[in-house]
């Protein structure tokens, strides 16, 4: 399947480093812009040292030029970049891209139309502008831990970089935006980019949708339900159930309950039912995916319209054949 390219013959410069800005320009090159990969000397991007499958992950495909940008001739360098580019992005704190002589309107003097995105822990402006910040710091400020979503879940981090992820798909988007603009009007802008932002935008969605204002008790939350949890089985392995509306929980209730029991109470087939008991289903279903193994589990539901899954551990999700029909990853992904 051809993969369409909206973005060619734009060239992108990107001064970013480690995973959000990278993530960014690698979204950008996807559609075919030209990213040209701006390093310092010495080790260049600390990602290559950090964690060097990640950055041949997100930076395959750019161009690479190495310059210190603390010396007046890399400056003139990046300014006659700038002339004929289309884009900026990068991901110092505030301020210091205009230290260097080459922030926004020093490069706008020498080119009207370009976009220039900052992409920055907490944004151009307010009281945390130039505190430092990784993912997990921005996903606490940001409201994350804050979202209730299960009825006992315990407080743990994502297994993934979701704040620098969230964080480089939305300056995409508003970079992607912004260079459309430019190109139909010839003008340029500064797109300010927050991780802080993204995040907090996603958890106040959840946390402004609560039955209750100040609702502290995970089951006042309408979202927190007992049938869209992760489940442990006999094996010790666990899978995820997503029963919200009501048809799947009834093309469930025959496998959970075939000789009848409280899963089959009448009472639980509906929405309002299962919230109005949701401490007592938890523990219910707790006990009954318990009784038997992931395996044993997948066999007997797999058949049904349902929604569930397994929880893949270490690389189990590689051989998954939805994920290798879809082509996500190449033959040699191990």
């Amino acid at each position: 399947m051809s993969f369409p390219k909206p973005l060619s013959g734009l060239t992108i410069l990107d001064f970013s480093v480690l995973l959000p800005g990278p993530f960014c320009t690698a979204i950008l090159a996807s559609y075919g812009a030209e990213v040209i990969k701006i390093e310092p000397p010495g080790m260049g991007d600390m990602a290559r040292v950090y964690n060097a499958e990640m950055f041949a992950m997100l930076n395959r495909g750019k161009k690479s030029v190495v310059l210190d940008l603390k010396t007046a001739a890399a400056q003139e360098k990046v300014l006659a970049l700038a002339a004929s580019a289309h884009g900026v992005v990068e991901s110092l704190r505030p301020g210091v891209m205009d230290r260097l002589g080459v922030g926004y309107e020093a490069l706008r003097a020498v080119n009207p139309a370009l976009v220039y995105c900052a992409l920055s822990g907490f944004g151009q402006d307010g009281p945390y502008r130039d505190r430092a910040g990784h993912d997990l710091d921005f996903l606490a400020l940001g409201g994350f831990f804050s979202v209730p979503i299960q009825l006992d879940g315990p407080l743990a981090r994502p297994r993934v970089h979701l704040a620098d992820q969230l964080g480089g798909l939305n300056a995409a988007m508003a970079m992607s935006m912004a260079l459309v603009e430019a190109q139909r009007s010839g003008q340029g802008r500064l797109v300010d980019a927050a991780i802080f932002d993204a995040v907090a935008n996603w958890s106040l969605l959840a946390l402004l949708a609560s039955d209750k204002a100040g609702a502290s008790a995970p089951a006042d939350h309408k979202h927190v339900l007992a049938d869209m949890d992760i489940y442990r089985t006999a094996d010790g392995r666990a899978l995820t159930l997503g029963t919200m509306e009501d048809k799947f929980w009834q093309a469930l209730v025959p496998v959970l309950a075939p000789d009848g029991g409280p899963l089959a109470d009448p009472a639980l087939a509906t929405r309002r039912g299962r919230d109005a008991d949701k401490h007592r289903l938890s523990a219910l279903l707790k006990a009954r995916f318990a009784e038997k193994t992931r395996a044993e589990w997948e066999a007997l539901i797999a058949p049904l319209d349902t929604c569930w899954g397994v929880v893949y551990e270490g690389d189990e999700m590689l051989a998954d054949p939805h994920l290798q029909a879809r082509g996500l990853v190449g033959n040699d992904a191990r």
